[in-house]
Parts: C-alpha cells; sequence; structure tokens
C-alpha cells in the first residue's frame, strides 16, 4: 500500500482519535455497569457480556488499524478485518436481544425463527472467509483471489448486517406509533391481551428505538461509505488484499481524495454507531438505578 506521508499522518490520527474515544466507552460502559449492579453477578448479564465485548472489539480493532496506518504492519491489517467481521456479529446479535421483547410484539413464531436463521447465515458469511485468513495453507497463502472474495464477503455480510439492523430499526418505529394508540384503548380481559399490551407501552422502548434509529443511520452510512471505497478502489485498478489496507493505493486528484473521504467517514460512521448502543445501555441502567 502506498500512501503519501501527509494520508497517511492523517489517517493515524483519526485512527488513534476513534481507539482513544473506542477505549473510553469500553471504560465508561464498565463503569456503569459496575457501579449500579448490587453484585458481579448481577452486572455481567449475557446480555452486558456481549455489549462489552462489542466494545472490546472495537477497541481492539480501531488499534490495529492504527498500528496498520501507523507502521503498515500486514498482520495488523489482517486482523482488523478479523475484527471487524466478529465486530459485525456482535453488534447484529446485539441488537437482536435488545429488541427481543419489542419483535414478539409484532411478528409470529414462524417469522422470528425465519429471522434468527438470517442471523446465522449473515453470522457465517462475515466470519468464515476471515477466519480463514489466519491459516497460512498453500490454499489461501498468496491466493488474491480467495483474499478478495474474503474481502467482498465481509462487505456483503455488512450490508446483511445493515439490512437486519434497518428492519430492527422499523419494527422500534411501529412500536413507537402503536403506544399511542395503545393508551387510548382499553385492556381487554384476557390475560394474554393484557401482557402484550403492557409490554407494548413500557416506556424504555421509546428509548431503545430513538437511540436504534441513530445506530441504524450510521451502519447505513458506514456501508455506503465502504462501498465507496471499494468503487475508488476499483477505479485506480487496486487489487483487494486480505484486509482493508491491501491493495490500496493512493492517488494524486480527485480519486484519492475521494478515496480517503470514503474511509474517514465508514471508520468514523461505524465507530459512532456502537458509541450510540453504549449509551443507550448506560442510559437505561442508569434510568433503572434512579427507579
Amino acid at each position: 500500500m502506498q500512501l503519501t506521508s501527509e494520508t497517511t499522518s492523517f489517517l493515524c490520527l483519526v485512527e488513534a482519535v476513534l481507539a482513544g474515544t473506542s477505549v473510553a466507552s469500553f471504560a465508561g460502559l464498565l463503569t456503569v455497569i459496575l457501579k449500579s449492579a448490587p453484585s458481579i453477578r448481577d452486572a455481567f448479564t449475557p446480555k452486558c457480556m456481549l455489549l462489552v465485548s462489542v466494545t472490546a472489539l472495537l477497541s481492539l480493532r480501531q488499534i490495529l488499524k492504527y498500528e496498520y496506518y501507523h507502521t503498515g504492519s500486514v498482520p495488523a491489517d489482517a486482523a482488523s478485518e478479523v475484527s471487524t467481521a466478529f465486530l459485525l456479529v456482535g453488534v447484529l446479535w446485539y441488537n437482536w436481544y435488545q429488541g427481543y421483547d419489542v419483535f414478539g410484539c409484532f411478528l409470529s413464531t414462524k417469522a422470528i425463527k425465519i429471522l434468527k436463521y438470517a442471523l446465522v447465515i449473515t453470522s457465517l458469511l462475515c466470519v468464515l472467509p476471515q477466519l480463514a485468513l489466519v491459516f497460512p495453507t498453500s490454499l489461501i497463502s498468496g491466493n488474491e483471489s480467495y483474499h478478495r472474495g474474503s474481502y467482498y464477503c465481509l462487505y456483503a455480510g455488512g450490508f446483511l448486517v445493515a439490512l437486519l439492523n434497518f428492519y430492527f430499526a422499523t419494527l422500534y418505529s411501529r412500536q413507537m406509533h402503536q403506544v399511542i394508540e395503545i393508551k387510548s384503548r382499553r385492556f381487554n380481559d384476557s390475560a394474554a391481551t393484557t401482557e402484550k399490551s403492557s409490554v407494548m407501552i413500557d416506556p424504555r422502548f421509546g428509548t431503545i428505538s430513538r437511540y436504534s434509529l441513530f445506530a441504524t443511520l450510521c451502519g447505513l452510512v458506514a456501508l455506503v461509505s465502504f462501498a465507496g471505497k471499494l468503487a475508488e478502489m476499483g477505479k485506480e485498478g487496486s487489487c483487494c488484499g486480505g484486509g482493508g489496507g491491501g491493495g490500496e493505493e493512493e492517488k494524486e486528484g480527485d480519486g484519492g481524495s475521494r478515496f480517503v473521504d470514503f474511509l474517514v467517514s465508514a471508520e468514523v460512521s461505524l465507530c459512532v454507531g456502537v458509541y450510540a448502543s453504549v449509551l443507550l445501555k448506560a442510559k437505561l441502567i442508569l434510568n433503572r438505578a434512579a427507579s
């Protein structure tokens, strides 16, 4: 990868800032969880552990990205792509568990089962091609076609993650509209209807919906930016190596400038989307502690 010294310095600065804010979000989330829970066992529920893992992966990814742009380390770049794959999968499953109660208000059992299959397929598409890159077999090592294919598999998985998250966000939006309608009705006598209605008017879901919509928009911006980055790489005839920086070559003129713009936009949007989930979790924990 050939970059001018000015561009390299700029990308190092961007990744250093994102690494610092990611580590800060990880530390802040741990602090809020530990201070609000009566015991360690109560603090680290499966959902909390999943979000903590996501923020830890984001911190690791940004540190690896900084290392790559600072030293040009190819292993760091490849490791950052593997961490990106696990990060996308972690964000997807966290959003699923975060909104599972809401989804049950609108979706049938069959629809929820289909969504679970979609989550599993998306997770495999994101992770398996990237994991294969860490094994230096003769079939994979130095195989440009496989590296390029794994690279595009990652972004195809990212596209599916964005689609699923967008669908989750539409369910949240439906819930927000129905809250007003349900409040104006009388509950039926059946226990099932009363239970379902009480779930739908939970005030937490309004907060969850707003933050989830914002995080989804950030994910879509990141996806479009990554697509723009790939398009610019294709125009320049760059080959895609095993990681995000493999084969990227900056050219003088508008093409190189657009490439850097897309790259920075993708990095920032990805991080901000995760930060939104962290802020949502912190807000829910603090509100629960105050009540």
